[in-house]
């Protein structure tokens, strides 16, 4: 499992996620760059995706649906921000119908950062805020992130990405404001989600090349 370990301290409010791949930056590179490949462990299994277009360049998109058991579809695209091969993508997603209002991108220690999404309609906005701390690109990131309009702190995320021998070692610590806040976000199933893809990605895509 690309997982290697998940832990949450209640004391220190955190969640840590490590993950190992045992394959060059360039191999992971080209799973997401390929449209064929990312079909192969994008979403959940049972709702196999398939990209009408993939286009990942700056100002670039991608158009995919997904299908489920029973026939239901359900569609999404990309939007790549910014593009730095074998290095890092940035990109925004959503339904279409969906637009992004609001896109501020901290590139710089102390900048801050929005993001909100609405509706076409105008109805249902809502985002995400919150100020770049420290930046080792494309090691390490550490931004503070809260909910616009939510009272109190937000969460603080730091991911860090270490080469090791034989592939690449990354390590993601969220660290919360509050125990409600990390005991909500853990009910969501984030954590399962996370390792179903990651899993699908290694065994599906990595391993068959």
């Amino acid at each position: 499992m690309p997982i290697t370990s998940v832990a949450s301290d209640a004391k220190a409010l955190t969640l840590t996620v490590i993950a190992d791949y045992p394959v060059p930056v360039e191999r992971l590179w080209d799973a997401y760059a390929d449209p064929r490949q990312i079909e192969k462990f994008w979403g959940p299994e049972e709702w196999p995706a398939q990209f009408t277009r993939h286009d990942m360049s700056v100002g670039g998109e991608s158009h995919y649906s997904m299908a489920g058991p029973d026939g239901t579809k359900s569609h999404g695209w990309f939007h790549f921000i910014r593009v730095e091969p074998f290095r890092l993508i940035e990109f925004e997603d959503g339904p279409p119908g969906w637009t992004m209002p609001a896109c501020e991108v901290a590139s710089k220690v102390g900048e801050s950062y929005r993001y909100e999404w609405e509706a076409a309609d105008g109805s249902q906005r809502f985002g995400f805020e919150g100020e770049l701390l420290e930046s080792d690109a494309p090691h390490r990131a550490v931004t503070t992130e809260r909910m616009i309009g939510m009272e109190g702190p937000g969460t603080t995320n730091l991911m860090a990405l270490t080469p090791v021998e034989g592939g690449t070692l990354m390590t993601l610590v969220i660290t919360y404001p509050t125990r409600e806040l990390r005991d909500m976000v853990l009910g969501t199933g984030m954590v399962g989600g996370m390792e179903q893809s990651y899993a699908r990605l290694e065994r599906e895509v990595l391993k068959a090349a």
